[in-house]
């Protein structure tokens, strides 16, 4: 008898790897802190650029600052057309790196109402993480949900962005892992600025 002839296996498409960018990748080493969340409520450009480089310093290394600098003077004195693509490149990875790139809408509008009420709502409720952060959730979906309740995984985006222990982590009398008024010193990139913005 004669043997089938064996079925050729269909190749996989290949995955096209990303391209490595040298801004990212200076970025990610020169990130001072891992999971920061950095939501800008104003117009950035309008700012005196002596502020912008103090808040630029507070997120980034000296040696990572140093090093895009080098990156984009370069491509100035090289005539290097492509760096643009690479800043534009890297400007959509920051909304990962920032924790901006979930429910983005949203989650300008939770942390306008955090910064507004989140010191308020804790001294409400006696400094009690679990009642402060469902009573904040609450007004979040009042506001800015049609008073509907959030999805649980819209939610879980949201608490994480901000910062906010989940209920699991707030029973039986562990340790939160949120301190008092640790939500608004990550989302306040400047506290001045932001205060001006929050009440324009």
């Amino acid at each position: 008898m004669k043997k089938k002839p064996k079925k050729k296996r269909e190749s996989r498409p290949s995955v096209k790897k990303r391209k490595s960018n040298p801004i990212i990748a200076a970025a990610e080493r020169g990130l001072r802190e891992e999971q920061q969340l950095s939501v800008w409520l104003g117009k950035w450009d309008e700012l005196p650029w002596e502020a912008q480089f103090d808040i630029v310093r507070r997120f980034f290394t000296d040696a990572a600052i140093y090093e895009i600098g080098c990156l984009v003077l370069g491509s100035l004195v090289a005539g290097d057309k492509q760096m643009a693509l690479k800043v534009r490149d890297a400007i959509k990875h920051s909304n990962h790196m920032f924790g901006r790139d979930r429910e983005l809408a949203l989650l300008k509008k939770a942390v306008h109402y955090t910064l507004c009420n989140w010191d308020v709502i804790l001294h409400k409720n006696r400094g009690s993480l679990q009642r402060s952060v469902e009573e904040l959730k609450a007004g979040i979906e009042q506001h800015y949900n049609n008073g509907k309740k959030l999805d649980q995984y819209r939610w879980t985006r949201l608490r994480r962005a901000l910062n906010l222990p989940k209920r699991s982590c707030l029973r039986h009398d562990r340790k939160p892992p949120a301190k008092l008024g640790e939500v608004g010193e990550i989302i306040d990139l400047a506290p001045q600025w932001a205060a001006d913005v929050v009440a324009g």
